[in-house]
């Protein structure tokens, strides 16, 4: 996998880490595995259902805690403008985000 697409980050943008302690690490890590598969598979050339195309602007980012350094939270970050946002609904979010002004750079 491509540097963009296992993107870590250690300092989270708003990004609470108390609220995250109902997973585990290796949750986070799992979610994350997952979302970077689908990523994947969206943006495969042979996947003939075109589904999911908004993926072409989002990258999954694995968040560490700065103390621990075990991975505490998943987020979408947007291409165009940098954005971190939830993962926890990603077709909703990215919807938004992208058709409904979410975006400063998508008009």
């Amino acid at each position: 996998m491509s540097s963009t697409q296992r993107s870590e980050q250690s300092e989270g943008a708003a990004v609470s880490y108390a609220s995250s302690s109902s997973k585990s690490s290796a949750d986070w890590q799992k979610y994350y595995d997952l979302l970077v598969k689908r990523r994947d598979t969206a943006l495969n050339p042979s996947n003939k259902t075109k589904s999911a195309a908004w993926w072409n602007f989002f990258e999954v980012v694995l968040v560490k805690d700065p103390v621990t350094g075990t991975a505490a939270n998943v987020l979408l970050k947007c291409t165009q403008c940098d954005q971190q946002l939830s993962s926890s609904n990603t077709s909703r979010i990215a919807e938004s985000h992208l058709l409904k002004g979410g975006c400063p750079k998508i008009k």
